[in-house]
């Protein structure tokens, strides 16, 4: 309940919207794509340009996850887009602030890339 009830303060970017979306999800809820009158998969939408979630890695893959968590299919320009912001060693916040490879960013980069979140032919094959 009070997941539902702050989502409308709280799912302001795609990766905000993602993460009501997420545990919505975890918690079986019967309806996760709505939350305390917000649709999280418009509120995704809304922060999407040219393959983008938002404008951090974080808003990236979560939007990624929950669209998959949510039956959606993760469209294959997402994956482009987290591809081509890989550095040497992983995934930053952003790219001015540089990897993250022992932090969570990296995680949820290579998460949001797990095979059975997009289709096989859309995952680069060194994450497989």
């Amino acid at each position: 309940a009070a997941l539902r009830a702050g989502a409308r303060a709280y799912a302001t970017t795609p990766g905000a919207a993602g993460k009501v979306a997420l545990g919505l999800v975890a918690l079986g809820d019967r309806d996760p794509a709505c939350a305390g009158g917000v649709d999280l998969r418009a509120a995704m939408r809304r922060g999407y340009r040219d393959g983008v979630y938002g404008t951090t890695i974080f808003d990236q893959a979560l939007a990624m996850l929950a669209r998959r968590a949510l039956g959606d299919r993760v469209p294959a320009a997402a994956v482009r887009a987290l591809r081509r912001e890989r550095g040497a060693g992983g995934w930053g916040v952003t790219g001015a602030l540089g990897d993250d490879i022992h932090g969570k960013t990296t995680l949820f980069a290579l998460l949001a890339q797990k095979p059975d979140n997009v289709g096989r032919d859309d995952v680069p094959q060194t994450v497989l």
